[in-house]
């Protein structure tokens, strides 16, 4: 299945920018690309240490850009009054 490959190539690309950028935290990512097949995929990151806030990043290639965030309440960062901690 090519999205399965796509999306677990693009996983192990965030998952190495994750372990580099931030080596004593840990994290859970999930994909929001199920149905398409796009050169760019957006996945989205919540560290253990934040676990309020959702980050979501953009794969391409090898290319690794942090595009949003928001609070898993749905709210945005700056309403809730959080400080993010692993802003980029």
């Amino acid at each position: 299945m090519i999205i399965g490959q796509q999306t677990g190539k693009a996983i192990e690309v965030l998952e190495g920018h994750l372990k580099e950028k931030y080596p004593m935290d840990s994290w859970g990512i999930t994909d929001t690309d199920d149905f398409k097949i796009e050169p760019v995929i957006n996945l989205h990151v919540i560290f253990d240490s934040e676990p309020k806030v959702v980050y979501e990043y953009t794969v391409e290639d090898t290319v690794v850009r942090q595009v949003s965030m928001w609070t898993v309440s749905g709210t945005s960062v700056e309403e809730s009054g959080n400080e993010p901690q692993h802003a980029e």
